[in-house]
């Protein structure tokens, strides 16, 4: 397989390719496939390095009477030859070292134009997706399985040389079952002899990386990335069980690594500036020891060994085989664990009524009983539900232009003052509009404020469920503090001008209402939506380079 792929590219490069696709029938493979025997379905995947879809191929040299096969088909963003001839590696890769936790190769296309390789397609599809959009759960035994799978490919690989260099959910393809894992993406996997990524420099000093070569020939993704390679060696097998390591945390815990660490930074003035910048975290992991938070829940065999597995390190960190070998016995202990425990028990019904009994009772008592407004916005299978009391308002954006998802539970609405009229409540005229009641609240629906439910204040959400479509790059959640100095549109086309971390987008939006003068107490999330073929990331940033497509910023609210 290597020789005759070898092969292709000289002839290719000599501008034979009659020559080339002659060379392609001595392969094991089918490597100078014809478009035309692909039927494009869907788009799967969309990324800077390739694009991936569902397809189906008719393979010309079968019988009549095979039916066509189902296929992932891969297509890669060819720049330079060195990005060609990393695609033809991970094709030769796939097919000379076929495993059962490998993806496996039906083909390819290694002749111009349109260079592509074709895969069995998983249909369970990729953990990432399946974890942080879909809510998929493993349960702990089968978390074990899944990462002893993982394990069995890089022990393969290795033994062969090969360094994976991006581990991560998104690489781990799923069957429908969701029981049995196949890696993916040996794009940038390399010989572990290699040459290729050289010591990087270092600010002298530091510890910490430095200059261009290091930031060109750095690859994976960084939060996957052990800390000997952030600060400039090269992959070797040892920071493929690293990323194993932060994988199967992120599996446990269901959490992006590092989404909720915080720094401990005495000149930080707001929680908003307690995340790590990409630069911080980098250094963070590399110099100052910082892992993902483990999971409270998780065995201690099993926090053990991932602890083992991102130690700092490298010659510390077990090898493949040996993290295969001891998930796999956890996963046979935690399935006879689990059908000992049977089905969770739900709450108590009792423990809730004697609550809410008590709050009554409290507010009859006199004095104020507070309470709080509330938005929630959940986002599954391209549709979302919003349930909203007071308010905070959400705002999504479409195609650039702002829509108000809620609308506020203010005395100053008509329906909201009948209401009130008709349940004997008093309103009150101040500054800025109607209030409800003696104590001048601002909003007609809260979750608590006891004390106000003879006014007519009530606990009532508003529901609505909107279809999420391709164009819907992202959701903005704000309380009024934000609103009241800011247009829906004004916070759309920050963001759009923002765009590159959902955290940093939510930052800039509070300070940008801080500076306006607001005096309320502001909470914002900014959520990313990504429905369309590209990731979230690069949603965020190709629709950022048209921020005011939207109409600017000062285009008046919907």
């Amino acid at each position: 397989m290597e020789s005759v792929v070898a092969a292709m590219a000289i002839a290719v490069r000599a501008g034979d390719i009659a020559g080339a696709a002659q060379l392609a029938s001595q392969a094991s493979f089918p490597l100078a496939i014809s478009p035309s025997d692909i039927s494009i379905v869907s788009a799967l995947t969309h990324g800077g390095q390739a694009t991936v879809w569902s397809a189906v191929f008719r393979d010309p040299s079968a019988s009549q009477d095979q039916p066509p096969s189902l296929v992932a088909l891969k297509r890669p963003s060819l720049r330079t030859t060195t990005d060609l001839d990393a695609f033809r590696r991970e094709v030769q890769l796939l097919g000379s070292l076929p495993h059962p936790n490998l993806v496996t190769l039906v083909g390819a296309r290694l002749l111009p134009p349109g260079y592509f390789m074709l895969t069995a397609l998983e249909a369970g599809g990729d953990a990432a997706r399946l974890l942080h959009r879909e809510g998929w759960r493993p349960s702990l035994a089968l978390l074990c399985h899944l990462g002893s799978q993982a394990a069995s490919a890089l022990s393969h690989l290795h033994a062969h040389g090969i360094v994976h260099r991006d581990v991560k959910p998104a690489n781990m393809l799923l069957d429908a079952g969701r029981a049995f894992l196949k890696l993916a993406d040996l794009g940038i996997a390399l010989c572990s002899g290699s040459r290729h990524h050289e010591e990087a420099p270092r600010a002298p000093g530091t510890g910490q990386p430095s200059g261009g070569f290091h930031k060109l020939h750095m690859v994976g993704t960084l939060e996957y990335l052990a800390p000997e390679v952030l600060l400039g060696a090269r992959h070797t097998p040892a920071s493929d069980i690293y990323s194993l390591g932060i994988c199967l945390n992120e599996l446990a815990t269901a959490q992006l690594p590092y989404s909720d660490a915080e720094r401990d930074d005495p000149l930080m003035q707001t929680c908003l500036e307690m995340g790590y910048s990409r630069q911080d975290l980098r250094v963070a992991i590399a110099s100052g020891g910082l892992r993902p938070s483990v999971a409270p829940d998780a065995p201690p065999e099993l926090t053990r060994l991932i602890s083992q597995c991102w130690v700092a390190g490298a010659g510390e960190r077990p090898g493949a085989a040996q993290v295969a070998q001891d998930l796999a016995r956890l996963a046979i202990e935690l399935a006879g664990k689990e059908e000992e425990a049977g089905a969770p028990r739900g709450g108590s019904p009792g423990f809730c009524s004697e609550w809410g009994a008590g709050r009554e009772r409290s507010a009859r008592g006199g004095g104020p009983c507070p309470g709080s407004t509330a938005l929630l916005v959940l986002l599954s299978c391209r549709r979302a539900a919003l349930a909203w009391v007071g308010d905070g308002r959400a705002v999504l954006c479409r195609g650039g232009r702002a829509l108000a998802l809620t609308a506020e539970h203010t005395p100053g609405l008509e329906g909201e003052r009948a209401r009130i009229a008709r349940a004997g409540g008093r309103l009150t005229g101040r500054e800025g509009g109607l209030r409800l009641g003696a104590a001048g609240l601002s909003v007609s629906r809260a979750i608590g404020d006891l004390d106000l439910r003879q006014d007519g204040l009530i606990p009532d959400a508003d529901k609505l469920e909107v279809d999420l479509r391709p164009q819907d790059d992202f959701v903005i959640l704000a309380s009024d503090g934000l609103w009241d100095v800011m247009t829906n549109q004004e916070a759309v086309c920050l963001v759009q001008d923002t765009v590159k971390h959902p955290t940093m987008c939510a930052q800039r939006l509070v300070e940008a209402a801080l500076a306006r003068g607001s005096g309320d107490n502001i909470t914002c999330i900014v959520a990313m939506l990504g429905l369309g073929e590209e990731s979230m990331h690069e949603v965020a940033y190709s629709r950022g380079a048209h921020k005011y497509a939207g109409g600017g910023l000062g285009a008046p609210a919907p």
